[in-house]
Parts: structure tokens; sequence; C-alpha cells
């Protein structure tokens, strides 16, 4: 049986044992889905694109549930460690997210490898990322933005209390939904403590984040903990007051500020806050 999605973004072709073609405006992504996947998953449409991967929008067969499946670019996990590595820190991810069912953290369901590529299942959430709703300029007042950092923090805390740091903390991985509280979603680049220091004795440590939200220690391949999520946390919080991050340019030039300059205080910038804030 064929599976037919067609919308004014993409088309999407779903058959077991084929390939899966999605033609949108920039290019074109194909998976290889085997006939296991088909039994559990009914794929749809791509919701989201972008660096590490791919996002579409599926429903699961038994519980005509919905979900969100990203596929990452093979390239990423390109030998068998790296891809073993990958699934470990699934199952930690799906334990601490679903035990805890923590009210600001995307729920991880399931994980695998189809045609070389590995892809992560969360939950679907219907809504805006942070960064779609900062780019329609909307205003917001600081009650606000500190209801939303602090929401941020419940939700960092319960990945550093079992030694998990996102990594790719930013306006983007940051979902509004339209029911309930803010949640940090796209958890797929989130690496334990334990396992980041291993990769990095074995020399297979890969450089992960924006540019715009990585800490100094991301930027020069340092040791990375907690605190390169709460620099990035600050950068967020620093543009939800200011309206910019502290940084921009071109990427070698924000690396090298983040190294080397401390950001314009935001009273610099025209932008007047409590004292404490500041």
């Amino acid at each position: 049986n064929w599976t037919y999605t067609l919308s004014l973004s993409s088309l999407v072709f779903a058959r077991p044992e084929m390939l899966l073609f999605s033609w949108g405006p920039e290019r074109v992504a194909m998976v290889q889905v085997s006939f296991e996947f088909e039994t559990k998953y009914v794929l749809h449409n791509e919701i989201g694109r972008g660096g590490m991967g791919t996002v579409f929008k599926a429903v699961h067969r038994e519980t005509s549930k919905r979900r969100a499946i990203k596929f990452f670019r093979g390239s990423l996990f390109d030998d068998i460690k790296m891809r073993q590595h990958f699934l470990q820190e699934a199952k930690i991810l799906r334990e601490i997210t679903l035990q805890s069912a923590h009210p600001n953290l995307v729920k991880v369901f399931d994980c695998g490898t189809e045609d070389n590529s590995q892809y992560i299942v969360f939950e679907y959430l219907e809504g805006k990322t942070l960064r779609e709703y900062l780019d329609e300029d909307k205003e917001m007042t600081l009650g606000e933005v500190i209801d939303l950092v602090e929401q941020i923090c419940y939700g960092l805390s319960a990945l550093h209390q079992r030694r998990v740091v996102h990594m790719d903390l930013k306006p983007s991985n940051i979902m509004l939904p339209k029911t309930g509280g803010l949640k940090i979603i796209d958890l797929g680049v989130s690496l334990s403590l334990e396992q980041r220091k291993r990769q990095a004795q074995g020399g297979d440590g890969i450089i992960l984040g924006t540019p715009q939200y990585m800490s100094p220690e991301q930027c020069s391949e340092g040791a990375i903990t907690y605190r390169s999520d709460l620099y990035a946390l600050g950068a967020i919080f620093y543009e939800l007051l200011v309206g910019a991050p502290p940084f921009w340019g071109a990427v070698i030039d924000v690396v090298d500020q983040h190294l080397n300059k401390m950001p314009t205080l935001p009273s610099k910038r025209g932008v007047f806050l409590p004292e404490a804030i500041e």
C-alpha cells in the first residue's frame, strides 16, 4: 500500500522497503525505510530541516498517536562506534523523559537505524519554536522573559541531574506548545558527560552546537560540562532582553568573540534593566 501526502511545501511517498522521497524547496532527502520500520510508523510530511538532519511528522500504527521522527545525516555517525554511542545516548534520553515525564522536556519514545541513518522518535508538539516567536517581533515583558528562562532552567536541571548536557540549546530548540509549558526539544545531540569524556579520550569527539550560542569550551574543543548549557541559556536570556544574541557575524568572528570578548551590557545598547538582571 502506498501512502501519499501532498502539501505546498513537500510531497512524500512512503512504501514498505522502498525509498522515502521528500521534495522540498531546497533539495531532495532520501531515507531507505525497512518493512520493520513501516510496521511501526507511517511517515507523512517533512516538518523541519537543519544541519543535523530532517524531521518528519509520523503516526505510530499501534496507538495512532502522532510522532516527530528525526533522521540524522549519515555522515554524522559514519562508523560503528559513533552509531553505538548515539543509540546508547538515545536510550538514556528515553529513560529520562519517560520516567520523569518532565513538563519542560520533549518525550523520547524510540530510536534506531534506517539506511545507515540514525533516527530518534519524539512526541509531536503543535505550536511555535521560540525562534519563530522572536522572528514575529512580539514584545515580551520582563516577567514573561523570566518565566521562560525559569522553565528552561527546570528542563536543563532534569538533564543535568542525570549527567546529560544538551549541547545545542538555542531558540529554535525551545518549543512553545499551544497547550502546556515550554519544552526543550531536539535532544538527539545530547551527550552524557561520561560519553563525552570517552569520545575526547578516544579522539573521536564531535564539535556540536550553533555558533551564536556555543560556549567558549565548545568553540575551542575544551571540556564540556553543565556550564556549556548555562552559557547557551545566558545567550538566549540576553537575546530575549536585548533583541539579538551577544555576538553575531561570520562564524569565525562569532567564535573569536566567544573566546576573547565580553558581551556588551544591555544598558550600553539602550536596554535598561534592574541592576540584578543586568
